[in-house]
């Protein structure tokens, strides 16, 4: 649930693997209630998902080292933004790693989901303290090369 100035904006994921599926704007229900109340707006978003095969996975290590790196390809975090862009300098302290999914924003064509090794904790920059979560894909490197 997020509050906003006037208003209140409650988000019903959807869920794969028991997981929420993550993103800026995921598959589900989106439902925004006024001040007094009142459903302001009602939003919902389905994207087809069918189990493609199983695939392997890097170790925890091994997408440590690419956060290490600097290679986390997205991040969400209401204080430093959301998405692939790169924020200000920050530094995280990580409290929890988990696998799940993340969906594209809405205008993004995503052909599949793919897994993402999650590294949630706190992120602490000059402009305070937020929650955030770091993603970096969890295929095996040598699986993606040869996908692509």
């Amino acid at each position: 649930m997020i509050q906003a100035p006037s208003a209140w904006e409650v988000r019903f994921p959807r869920y794969l693997e028991g997981e929420a599926v993550r993103g800026f704007w995921m598959s589900g229900v989106r439902v925004t209630l006024g001040e007094g109340g009142e459903v302001a707006a009602l939003t919902h978003l389905h994207r087809e998902a069918e189990e493609q095969g199983i695939y392997p996975l890097k170790t925890v290590e091994e997408a440590w080292q690419e956060v290490l790196a600097g290679r986390a390809t997205h991040v969400d975090s209401i204080a430093l933004g959301t998405g692939g862009g790169k924020p200000q300098p920050f530094s995280v302290l990580v409290q929890e790693v988990g696998l799940g999914y993340r969906e594209a924003e809405v205008m993004r064509l995503q052909a599949y989901l793919q897994p993402y090794y999650l590294f949630q904790g706190q992120a602490q920059s000059q402009g305070g303290e937020a929650p955030i979560t770091l993603y970096v894909p969890a295929l095996a490197q040598e699986w993606l090369e040869e996908a692509s």
